[in-house]
């Protein structure tokens, strides 16, 4: 008999089902939801929290998702006293006749109304997810920071020419040892992007460090960790970059290519994926453009010339559905674009990097994406999962 997706749902984890009913529109425990939120999402036994409404309103249930029945444990133990003077403040309420307030575990075998989510495991690099209160942080006080803008002079900025959809671009600031080359010499003023300026990310993220404060400090370490896991496998790079992913910023990140360097060399991006309410954001890739081709200086700054030049081409790609993943290609060589969705995402982007001896053996090795094989060996792209 096949398992209906809750079934499975609640065999990988370990669920409690918070369930308030109310006979007329409206919640009165509100403040009470929200201490029970701040006790839960700073806790590495929870893989999330989600509140899920009917369209009456009067339905309200806060499923609290665990990543097994032993972390359950380990969490009520941590913070047993807090947590009963919550769900004891819950129950009173089933004296009004107006609430009903009702608990059950994925043990129970309770069918809740509202749909799933299949969360990916837990990884080296992180483990958190974004409930929707910090995801509309990062949608409306991040993202904007990183539209792509030029600059024209005077403190006045247009939106860049050339570009078919956009993204939320940001500098990569310095905290391991990779080093980033000064530019190189090929992005001449036909082929690069003299007048695109960008915000440091770790600047920007630092913005939420009074308003929210949770998500600043879950922005910065990830940010850190991203980097020292980039510093096992690269020694410099030319610039580094973070953008981020969401379909409110269009339907995607224009068909691009990166920048060239003096000599072939990959870029080295790490994924990480924050929130799961979608099926994945969309990578689509294309064969890589030829040596001899009269444009392929122009490409980079141009990105409306390379749509035109491979729009009788045949692509290629694959969903981003894991938490973290890592891709290696050649970025000025193989036009790529992202198809965004209503997940957020981060690409931590390297470019033209030097790897580490042995590394990049080791990502050939590990990858179940392969794409470009017959190419040349510097005109690849590889994509693995972070474990």
């Amino acid at each position: 008999m096949n398992k209906t997706i809750a079934e499975e749902f609640n065999q990988k984890f370990y669920t409690v089902y918070n369930v308030i009913k109310n006979n007329r529109s409206g919640f009165y425990l509100l403040n009470k939801i929200y201490e029970l939120y701040s006790i839960l999402i700073n806790s590495e036994h929870v893989v999330t929290v989600e509140e899920h409404k009917s369209i009456d309103n009067l339905i309200l249930e806060l499923r609290v998702i665990f990543w097994n029945k032993q972390s359950y444990d380990d969490w009520a133990k941590e913070n047993r006293k807090k947590y009963d003077e919550i769900v004891k403040s819950f129950t009173k309420v089933n004296d009004s006749e107006f609430i009903i307030f009702e608990r059950y575990t994925s043990l129970e075998g309770y069918t809740s109304q509202f749909p799933y989510t299949i969360y990916p495991d837990k990884n080296s690099l992180f483990n958190w997810t974004l409930i929707p209160y910090h995801k509309n942080f990062v949608i409306k006080d991040i993202c904007p920071l990183g539209k792509i803008q030029e600059y024209t002079g005077n403190g006045n900025f247009n939106l860049a020419a050339n570009i078919k959809d956009y993204g939320a671009r940001f500098i990569k600031e310095r905290t391991s040892e990779i080093i980033r080359r000064p530019p190189s010499q090929q992005a001449t003023k036909t082929g690069n992007f003299p007048r695109i300026v960008a915000y440091s990310f770790d600047q920007s993220i630092q913005t939420l460090m009074y308003t929210a404060p949770w998500l600043y400090r879950k922005l910065t370490k990830l940010t850190y960790d991203v980097e020292q896991l980039a510093s096992k496998y690269i020694l410099d790079c030319d610039n580094a970059a973070v953008l981020i992913g969401h379909n409110s910023m269009g339907q995607e990140l224009t068909l691009h290519t990166h920048r060239l360097s003096d000599e072939l060399r990959y870029s080295f991006t790490i994924i990480t994926r924050l929130t799961f309410e979608d099926k994945g954001a969309f990578v689509k890739f294309y064969d890589p453009i030829k040596d001899d081709d009269p444009n392929l200086s122009l490409y980079y700054s141009n990105p409306l010339l390379l749509i035109d030049s491979v729009k009788n081409d045949i692509s290629k790609g694959f969903n981003l559905e894991s938490r973290a993943s890592m891709l290696v290609f050649s970025a000025s060589y193989i036009p790529h674009l992202v198809m965004y969705d209503n997940d957020i995402y981060l690409f931590y982007v390297y470019d033209n990097v030097t790897f580490k001896p042995g590394m990049f053996e080791l990502i050939v090795q590990n990858s179940h994406i392969k794409y470009f094989e017959k190419e040349s060996v510097d005109k690849r792209l590889y994509y693995q999962l972070i474990a």
